[in-house]
């Protein structure tokens, strides 16, 4: 009896140990915002892994623009470095598409200024929210075979959500969906506290709700 008693604690013990060997190191580490408010409260990160999840963020938008002239073979290998899930999947589409094309390709190339601020993370720490402010939004097309510009669009302000997720094999944040524009009033603070970041959406959507 005390025998099994003793294996059964053992096993506990050696199963506790082998979840949290593959537990994020950041995990332990969140804390609450806003605890008990419905809509509110999230988890938050500490500063260091925010840096991080920043940094990584606009490392990705950086290689979005400077790859977009690389040979499509090029862009094809280096994508899933950036970028993971939906996003990684809809980029690989756009270029499988873009190498049979027979006809003149023509590129874009968003620029801004981002402001950036990380929400809204998952309980295991393995995912999270950005919402990126862009100011000075230029997009240039370019003709992706003679490298020349072609004309470039002035895009106005706007704010833009992202969903990143960590890849433990790769040590870095990559984005893995665009979620949506946010309205213009978000950047008003007067109008600021009309706007709400839920993680759900409501079953039913519209001017109501």
């Amino acid at each position: 009896m005390v025998w099994a008693l003793l294996i059964m604690i053992a096993t506990v013990t050696l199963l506790m140990a082998l979840s949290e060997s593959g537990q994020l190191p950041w995990a332990r580490r969140l804390h609450r915002e806003h605890a008990g408010s419905a809509h509110k409260a999230e988890w938050m990160a500490p500063e260091d892994i925010l840096q991080q999840v920043e940094y990584d963020y606009l490392a990705a938008h950086q290689w979005l623009g400077e790859s977009a002239l690389q040979s499509w073979r090029l862009q094809a290998m280096q994508a899933s470095s950036w970028l993971a899930g939906d996003y990684l999947k809809q980029h690989q589409k756009l270029i499988a598409q873009y190498q049979v094309m027979r006809v003149p390709c023509y590129v874009g190339i968003h620029r801004a200024v981002h402001a950036v601020e990380v929400r809204q993370f998952s309980d295991d720490g393995a995912s999270c929210y950005i919402i990126d402010r862009q100011s000075q939004c230029r997009m240039a097309t370019y003709d992706y075979h003679n490298q020349t510009r072609i004309l470039t669009q002035d895009m106005g302000d706007t704010a833009v959500v992202y969903r990143m997720i960590y890849d433990k094999n790769d040590r870095r944040w990559k984005i893995e969906s665009y979620i949506q524009e946010l309205p213009s009033g978000w950047g008003n603070q007067s109008l600021k506290a009309w706007v709400a970041i839920v993680s759900e959406l409501p079953p039913k959507t519209g001017r109501d709700n």
